[in-house]
């Protein structure tokens, strides 16, 4: 990768964690100031709203990733009038999921009490005007979803994040403006579409200011366009139906066959497993973009390199975080949760292993083969995966409780990453599988082993009942910084090292750089 590509790479990545940062920190207050605004009764009929038109989701039908792909080539050949027909085919069916939301919305209204259990009141028409409200924003802001995935798929992540950094903090700012000078649940659904739809006519403007020629008209609206990007944006599709299988059925089978209890010991056992992922895939979004442009270039023997050492960096910071998270878990959970239970320890470790698998092993190679050809192959494996995952969750809920749950998703992962993921990503970028290991995967396991080392023993020295919040943040910080250490003088490549320090601010050490083997 050359030096501008990493600096835009870097500035992607950077901007994503700012994102995320901004995002948690907004949630922890949006959640108190609405729940004292709104009172149990409707915070509950608040979040239920969000549950429900969450699956709106499932409408896209795989066009997201389809506008990505499309964008990226476009940035690349320069034609604008096969992107602008590809785009507004997505545009105005997009428009068409809005009036389904729509008509949907309008039956369900109507049997809200029948569906839910909702204690209205004498408030009925009043719950039924908010729905009706939230499912006319949620419609109106659908087709503008699809600006977002275009700066996407340009590259631009940066400038998506600068933007949503904004949109939450005027979130923040308006709501708290909305409950001081007691505003109701009317004015907040009101208020979420105007922000969201204002977003993305945001986004909307830095599009056509950055793809000049690109038109959206309903005259580019072509059936044959449509079919023509049906082939990738089905299996895209598919891929995002069986993740939504992977991730969100462990709890409503737990809830049927285990009961309330088991899932909430679940969602415990796995705060800490999405707390790594979150961390560990921030990179992984600028890689959608860059296959699919190198790909329609042609660059095969570029795509290749940028696979490999995109892969070498996410397993090399990935197994920092999780020797941090993995081996003091149950400090963790003990000093954030005063947890101790066996049961949820267990069900944290299995699936930071999944976890793990996911992102190491399937990360880079499911966005490099999505983008490249391989879409088919990418829908098979998640289908399959989805399949083994609830038949053998079934199974093994049954005979081991909740913890079955998380050997039920662990279980085709670890196959699925290992025995099918891993030979094909090897023949992707033409070295044997036992190759890539010794280039990619055992450097990273060895070099982890001091750290390893250091964690066993301050957790065998210090008792569990012992473990403050200072003391797991001086152990994680140690344990982070000896992984680093030793991953720079052993594993990452004397090559690499001037390119990766010249992406370092400028406010440190000239000397410090020296030492460390880059130049300015």
């Amino acid at each position: 990768m050359d030096d501008k590509l990493d600096k835009l790479l870097l500035k992607n990545t950077f901007t994503n964690y700012a994102y995320l940062a901004v995002r948690m920190g907004a949630a922890i207050f949006l959640t108190r100031i609405i729940y004292l605004g709104l009172g149990n009764q409707f915070y509950g009929f608040w979040s239920l709203l969000w549950a429900i038109f969450g699956y709106s989701l499932l409408l896209d039908f795989g066009f997201g990733k389809t506008v990505q792909k499309y964008t990226a080539e476009a940035t690349f050949t320069g034609d604008m009038n096969d992107y602008s027909k590809i785009i507004s085919a997505v545009f105005f069916s997009y428009m068409l999921m809005s009036l389904v939301i729509i008509a949907v919305a309008g039956v369900m209204v109507f049997f809200l009490e029948d569906i839910f259990t909702i204690d209205m009141g004498d408030q009925r028409w009043y719950h039924r005007t908010v729905f009706i409200v939230f499912a006319l924003g949620v419609a109106t802001v659908f087709p503008s979803g699809i600006f977002p995935e275009m700066l996407v798929g340009m590259k631009k992540l940066y400038l998506r994040n600068y933007i949503m950094v904004f949109n939450k903090l005027l979130e923040l700012l308006g709501i708290w403006l909305i409950f001081k000078f007691n505003g109701s649940l009317l004015t907040l659904a009101i208020f979420s579409t105007v922000l969201n739809l204002s977003t993305n006519i945001v986004m909307s403007i830095w599009v056509f200011r950055l793809m000049p020629g690109l038109r959206i008209s309903i005259r580019l609206f072509d059936r044959r366009t449509l079919r023509s990007i049906a082939d990738f944006s089905l299996f895209a599709y598919m891929v995002t139906i069986a993740n939504m299988v992977i991730f969100r059925t462990d709890r409503i089978l737990l809830g049927i066959m285990v009961g309330m209890g088991g899932v909430a010991v679940y969602q415990l056992g796995t705060r800490i497993p999405e707390i790594v992922q979150f961390l560990t895939t921030q990179f992984q979004e600028n890689l959608s973009p860059l296959a699919a442009s190198l790909y329609k270039a042609g660059d095969k023997e570029r795509l290749r390199t940028i696979m490999l050492s995109s892969t070498r960096l996410i397993v090399f910071l990935t197994t920092c975080v999780f020797v941090v998270f993995g081996c003091l878990a149950r400090e963790i959970m003990f000093v954030w949760l005063n947890i101790t239970t066996e049961n949820i320890i267990w069900i944290a470790y299995a699936m930071l292993l999944s976890v793990y698998i996911t992102v190491v092993f399937r990360s880079a190679s499911d966005h490099f083969l999505l983008m490249t050809g391989r879409h088919r192959l990418v829908a098979t494996l998640a289908i399959c995966e989805s399949i083994a995952n609830l038949t053998l969750s079934i199974f093994l809920i049954r005979r081991f409780g909740v913890i079955g749950a998380a050997l039920g998703t662990l279980a085709p992962n670890l196959i699925i990453g290992l025995c099918i993921v891993l030979p094909v990503a090897a023949r992707y970028i033409h070295v044997g599988v036992a190759e890539y290991l010794l280039r990619v995967y055992l450097p990273a396991f060895f070099i982890s082993i001091p750290s390893i080392g250091f964690v066993w023993w301050i957790t065998e020295t210090v008792p569990l009942v012992e473990w403050t919040l200072l003391k797991l943040v001086a152990a994680s910080i140690s344990a982070g910084f000896i992984y680093l250490v030793v991953g720079w003088i052993l594993y990452v490549r004397p090559e690499d090292k001037p390119r990766l320090l010249a992406l370092v601010p400028s406010f440190i050490p000239q000397k410090l750089v020296l030492f460390l083997g880059g130049r300015r």
